[in-house]
């Protein structure tokens, strides 16, 4: 186990604070990791949203360091670090009991199961209000360390949780019976307003890629696993390419997927229209320099790539999954089931061919997507979360 500790200069002691005490108000946010993923960009906007409030933040990350810890302490924000190797971990417990007691937060806020679990003791251990998030509709694992975390997880939920929060209306709905009578809260994702580029610019982005003026790029951003379905776009993207020469696919992100997704490339014949960029730092540029977005999720919750691609100005083709339809309504984008091949490519071949339809898309889906830029009013339903008595929200 390695067990590393950074926080804010300023505060390297707890003596370093006014009577040495932490404000009644201190939150914990704890997380699994800091890679790359939904989660840890829902955190990322949170800590944003929040860090001039009344309220000060902590942050544990039970895994290793990552250019994520950077941001956060670039913040002001203090983070402890802990690369937590299992629930049986003792030398990390040793740690994270130490530091909670130091702390004594009013409030634990746990993002992903890992976290849930840790955060539901660590809660009891300083007699905090606990509160989790849930961020996806998605299915349990198949291995018996899954089965066993996510009873866990069930038990943390109904049992030791003051407050649930769900990212949309959908999950509340399909995740109710997993919280049981703990009261839930719905809090939607936001985003940070998406950056743009000048015309020379996007020029420049699109030709480190390998795209001319005339490719139509459709973008997909995400981790590379199965439950993405970045394959079936893959083979999907086959037909479209078929009809319009142009098209290209443009997949960003990294995952234990990226050899198999490579084979699919092989075997469909797309390798020369697909391209997979691995994990970047940019992808609000990339985005900025595309066409399109595709997102191929099997499940999820309210995805933040889909948001951004919105607030991005991309017309969107994306599965029915998680909250999905709660953003792309009233011909904000368009909708096809998960798993989906032939309408999937169907869907993009007419977003592709049809500049005046991207045009429509693009106009809807900006105007969907403005509320989700309200950092402010994110800050204050957390803030409400926390420290005030919740309401059950009924999913309808």
């Amino acid at each position: 186990m390695t067990a590393t500790v950074l926080m804010r200069p300023e505060e390297n002691h707890a003596d370093s604070r006014t009577n040495a005490q932490p404000r009644e108000s201190d939150v914990v946010l704890i997380i699994d990791d800091l890679g790359i993923g939904g989660a840890q960009r829902v955190l990322d906007v949170q800590l944003r949203a929040m860090q001039h409030g009344n309220c000060s933040i902590r942050v544990i990350n039970l895994s290793k360091p990552t250019p994520a810890s950077e941001k956060v302490r670039a913040l002001g924000i203090e983070l402890v670090e802990i690369q937590q190797n299992g629930l049986f971990d003792l030398e990390s417990w040793k740690v994270l009991s130490s530091v909670i007691k130091k702390w004594r937060p009013r409030v634990i806020h746990a993002h992903l199961v890992h976290a849930t679990i840790v955060g539901a003791i660590l809660a009891k251990m300083a007699q905090s209000r606990f509160i989790v998030t849930l961020h996806s509709q998605g299915p349990i694992g198949q291995g018996w360390r899954d089965h066993v975390k996510n009873f866990l997880e069930r038990l943390a939920l109904s049992y030791c949780s003051d407050l649930v929060v769900a990212c949309g209306p959908r999950v509340a709905k399909m995740q109710s019976k997993r919280v049981g009578r703990t009261p839930m809260n719905i809090i939607e994702n936001r985003i940070d307003t998406p950056p743009s580029l000048s015309a020379d610019e996007r020029s420049q982005v699109r030709s480190s890629l390998g795209y001319g003026p005339d490719d139509i790029v459709v973008i997909s951003v995400g981790r590379l696993a199965v439950d993405k379905g970045f394959d079936i776009l893959i083979k999907a993207f086959r037909q479209v390419v078929a009809k319009y020469p142009d098209a290209k696919l443009l997949i960003v992100g990294g995952g234990d997927d990226y050899a198999r997704l490579v084979k699919v490339m092989n075997a469909s014949g797309t390798e020369r229209c697909v391209q997979l960029t691995g994990p970047r730092s940019d992808v609000g540029r990339l985005m900025a320099a595309s066409d399109a977005f595709a997102l191929p999720s099997l499940w999820e919750g309210l995805p933040m790539v889909l948001l951004e691609a919105m607030g991005a100005g991309l017309p969107v083709v994306a599965t029915d999954v998680g909250d999905v339809s709660t953003v792309i309504k009233d011909g904000a984008g368009i909708l096809v089931g998960p798993g989906d091949e032939g309408h999937l490519a169907d869907a993009l071949s007419e977003v592709v061919s049809n500049p005046d339809l991207r045009i429509a898309l693009s106009d809807r889906g900006t105007k969907a997507v403005r509320k989700y830029t309200d950092l402010e009013s994110y800050s204050e339903e957390l803030q409400s979360a926390y420290f005030q008595s919740a309401q059950r929200k009924q999913a309808k």
